[in-house]
């Protein structure tokens, strides 16, 4: 209120209505603990159940909220190879990164069972484009090795890594 006198004083007329009151003020919360708030609830989310807010949440514009809800989604055992697969092709690099280390751990089934071949093979494909990212290329190739799938294609694509990237040990 203090500063919506000086803020009029200052003016020579009066502009009370338009400068905020210290309540509005206090009302308003930044942009950064609405964030906070929607990437706490979709953790909870995993943990209570709500499939649909996880699920949601895998389309929003926020990527550290689709990276809470990819592993919301491990946690309820809903992690489509589908949406692993979206997400590593997905623009930001802390999300593929992610997406990588699900995929990692994806070579057993929830029974302890070994996965197939061919899905594994069909998640390989999809990581050998990540070898080509300085973000991604040295866990994606940890992954490669979990997967287990000496496809040539796999294979040609860790060779050229091996062969060109820059970091001698990656």
């Amino acid at each position: 209120l203090a500063f919506a006198a000086l803020y009029s004083s200052n003016c020579g007329r009066s502009r009370l209505s338009l400068a905020p009151t210290a309540f509005q003020i206090l009302q308003q919360k930044p942009k950064h603990m609405l964030r906070r708030q929607e990437h706490r609830r979709i953790i909870e989310a995993g943990h209570s159940g709500d499939k649909q807010a996880v699920i949601h949440a895998l389309n929003s514009q926020n990527s550290s909220l689709r990276e809470a809800a990819l592993g919301a989604a491990k946690r309820l055992d809903i992690l489509s190879d589908e949406m692993l697969l979206s997400c590593l092709q997905d623009p930001d690099a802390q999300l593929r990164k992610r997406a990588l280390e699900l995929t990692a751990r994806s070579v057993v089934d929830p029974d302890g069972q070994p996965t197939s071949v061919e899905r594994r093979q069909i998640l390989a494909r999809a990581v050998v484009p990540l070898l080509a990212d300085d973000q991604c290329a040295e866990l994606a190739a940890f992954t490669l090795g979990e997967l287990e799938a000496s496809t040539v294609e796999v294979v040609a694509g860790l060779e050229q890594q091996a062969r060109h990237h820059h970091d001698p040990l990656c």
